[in-house]
């Protein structure tokens, strides 16, 4: 595929998933991000990103950005890309095809692709990668719960006699292997794995980029990592880039590749096998003392903490002793951002948790949490600098439209007056006014939930058109609240 009118410009910042500031030839621009995803590894300030110029008219933001270069090469992070490449390509990825239909809906699902290759029927389902790190790719980089669905809906149709496939695009040149994100979603990598083993071919490509065009480049291995009984192993998260299924009883290490599982040596498993065990019990041997807490870290990039002033790294597993029964976890984000604190701690007849998150960005909290029984715990917490992953809330709002002078659409419905609608996720309004005409388009919203947490968004703009971004959700619990939309001329 290739864009036109493409220029490049310099990454300043991202006041929300939809917007980002960007210096293009001295001026500071406001752009539309064409990914709700974080691309916090790519998008850093000072990176040179391309953008495609807007046509349409009446636009807020003149540009889209469509992709951004690290590390020498190019990532286009350009969310509708994928499936445009894949329909280019669907014959590299399928083999033959009779017929090809895009946004095929089969039930209460709608899939990518539907497809006929002499007689059998073909449901595919394609997924964009932008995350990685040492050329290893990996998805999602949040939560997936459309994602986790689609997966378990062709592990059930592959049953029924279809073929069915997860085709994984690598929005990037290089990339050595992609994985599943078990830390981010362990229930769509374990989903993802159990599809495998049912028969839903599981692929992944790279693409050659540049900054206008994006098409299909080479097959990339996909690695799981898993143990005979399916329980994820926590404790050693770099081991995921291994690219290994780790099983207990010593056999059946593979890897899951296009043409198949692919066993790995004998001395390759025995030496896995046996890094396992001095892992294993090393953390066994530091869980002997009572009144300790042991604790796999996991957090997002750009994140330091300390527990009790024991530094910590990503991926570590920590011992600390607790006295009176308080631990407190101190977290230092290189940038301000939400940050949050999940976690979840057992003993023999007791168990400890932490969900807290700060009200405000901050580039810094002291998350405490509490532990009434003494006993040898043993847990796991996450960190991230925006508390979209620990325990998103919807937004409900009444909405007051003035049907009269503007039209207000959540992608393709339209939003009436009294009408209550719920925001599961960051989400985007469009506003046009009913004449066609040029009106001052005014718009008010505000919302707060039961944890004290309150936000809000307000504005005018002279013209047909605007956008409402929903961008601040509620943790924890809902927030309600109204949002007023009309002119005021």
């Amino acid at each position: 595929m290739k864009y036109e009118h493409v220029v490049a410009g310099t990454f300043i910042s991202r006041p929300n998933r939809f917007i980002a500031m960007v210096d293009i030839a001295g001026t500071t621009e406001r752009c539309h991000v064409k990914n709700t995803g974080r691309c916090r590894e790519i998008l850093l300030k000072g990176t040179e990103v391309y953008l495609q110029k807007g046509t349409s008219p009446g636009r807020s933001t003149p540009y889209d950005l469509i992709a951004a270069r690290k590390r020498g090469f190019i990532i286009n992070i350009d969310s509708q890309a994928p499936n445009k490449v894949a329909l280019e390509s669907i014959g590299r990825i399928l083999g033959p095809c009779d017929t090809v239909k895009p946004e095929y809906t089969l039930g209460e699902s709608r899939f990518d692709f539907y497809a006929e290759q002499g007689g059998r029927k073909v449901l595919m389902e394609v997924k964009g990668v932008t995350k990685e790190s040492d050329y290893r790719v990996c998805f999602p980089d949040a939560p997936t719960e459309r994602g986790l669905k689609h997966v378990r809906e062709l592990t059930r149709l592959v049953g029924e006699g279809y073929r069915c496939v997860v085709c994984f695009i690598v929005q990037m040149e290089r990339a050595d292997s992609f994985s599943p994100d078990y830390p981010i979603h362990e229930e769509f990598g374990k989903a993802l794995e159990e599809a495998a083993e049912a028969g839903v071919e599981v692929l992944a490509f790279t693409c050659r980029t540049t900054p206008d065009t994006l098409e299909l480049a080479d097959s990339v291995p996909v690695v799981f990592r898993r143990n005979r009984t399916g329980r994820m192993l926590t404790n050693d998260v770099r081991g995921r880039r291994i690219g290994l299924i780790i099983c207990t009883d010593g056999a059946d290490y593979y890897l899951q590749s296009r043409s198949g599982k692919m066993k790995a040596t004998t001395i390759l498993a025995a030496c896995v096998a046996v890094a396992l065990v001095v892992a294993v019990a090393s953390v066994c041997t530091n869980m002997t003392k009572n009144d300790e807490v042991t604790t796999v870290v996991l957090m997002d990039d750009g994140l330091t903490c300390t527990i009790n002033g024991k530094e910590v790294a990503n991926g570590d597993t920590v011992t600390v002793t607790i006295s009176s029964g308080n631990m407190t976890i101190h977290v230092d984000s290189q940038a301000q951002g939400r940050l949050a604190v999940t976690g979840l701690w057992t003993a023999e007849g007791a168990t400890a948790s932490v969900k807290q998150c700060t009200d405000n960005p901050v580039t810094s909290a002291d998350f405490p949490a509490k532990f009434i029984k003494h006993g040898t715990y043993k847990g796991a917490i996450y960190i991230s600098n925006d508390a979209a992953d620990s325990d998103l809330a919807p937004i409900i709002l009444k909405f007051t439209v003035d049907e009269s002078k503007v039209v207000v659409k959540w992608g393709d419905t339209v939003i009436h007056n009294n009408e209550v609608v719920t925001f599961e996720n960051d989400s985007q309004l469009n506003v046009t006014t009913a004449d066609g005409a040029s009106h001052n388009i005014t718009y008010s919203g505000k919302w707060s939930n039961a944890s004290g947490m309150s936000s809000g968004v307000s504005g005018n703009e002279l013209g047909t058109s605007t956008i409402i971004y929903i961008t601040d959700t509620m943790y924890f619990d809902a927030g309600n609240g109204t949002m007023d939309v009309g002119v005021n001329d």
